[in-house]
């Protein structure tokens, strides 16, 4: 809160409304007041906090779902520390440079994809109409070569079995001879008020099948709905290399 100083034509000291003054060198002194900040920063956030909605190139139901995403990332590293870890700390084994945990290697790589594959940006989330797709999540990252293409991935609600098929052909330092490995991802269910996350995600575990045999048979439990399972595939190769990026594909009903 600005306030004046001396007679009713004295300068002003702190801001008021779009202005801030003061005196320098006994000079009194009045300009616009600018709110410095670089985007993506902290000191964005801090300022929306702090009301100057205006200032910035996001809205509140932006900045909502911003939140919504970061959640559900969130919710993931913690639940299924376990299973992801193995893998994203092999990358950065592999990469001293990042000097990142694996947990935030896993949400610094996912937040901007996940973010973008909202339907809607000016809207407040919306666990149905307005969330992020789950084929836009990488669960794995690693410079082997990834599969060529998920072609299928059909789940059975009545046996829980769900069934994807992959291309086997290798072009690059992948081999025949790699391991495919699975993970499967339940929808996420944000509550609106509380937006926390009960996404769900299956698997990542080690894989005795063979890049070669393009097929894999996952045993899930039964009754799910298949449009809410999205499935990942990704290679671990037998020596050095370790793991590949991740490929997703929605899963269907038979």
């Amino acid at each position: 809160m600005g306030k004046y100083i001396g007679s009713p034509w004295g300068t002003i000291s702190g801001k008021v409304d779009g202005s801030v003054g003061g005196k320098w060198k006994g000079i009194n002194w009045l300009r616009k007041l600018v709110i410095p900040c670089s985007k993506g920063s902290k000191a964005k956030h801090t300022g929306y906090l702090a009301g100057r909605l205006k200032s910035y190139s996001f809205s509140y139901p932006q900045f909502n779902i911003r939140h919504a995403v970061v959640n559900i990332l969130g919710f993931m590293s913690r639940k299924f520390y376990s299973r992801l870890e193995p893998v994203w700390l092999d990358y950065l084994t592999k990469h001293p440079g990042l000097k990142l945990s694996p947990m935030n290697a896993f949400v610094k790589a996912n937040i901007a994809s996940f973010f973008a594959s909202m339907p809607q940006k000016t809207q407040e989330y919306n666990a149905s109409s307005n969330a992020p797709l789950l084929t836009a999540l990488q669960v794995a990252m690693g410079d082997l070569e990834p599969v060529a293409a998920i072609l299928t991935a059909v789940y059975t609600t009545g046996t829980g079995v769900l069934v994807g098929t992959w291309t086997p052909t290798c072009f690059e330092n992948g081999l025949a001879t790699d391991k495919i490995w699975w993970a499967v991802a339940k929808k996420p269910l944000i509550n609106s008020t509380t937006l926390k996350s009960t996404v769900y995600l299956y698997g990542m575990t080690d894989s005795t099948i063979a890049r070669s045999v393009g097929t894999v048979t996952i045993n899930l439990p039964a009754g799910l709905t298949a449009t809410d399972l999205t499935l990942y595939l990704f290679a671990k190769d037998l020596l050095t290399i370790g793991y590949s990026d991740s490929k997703a594909l929605a899963v269907s009903a038979p």
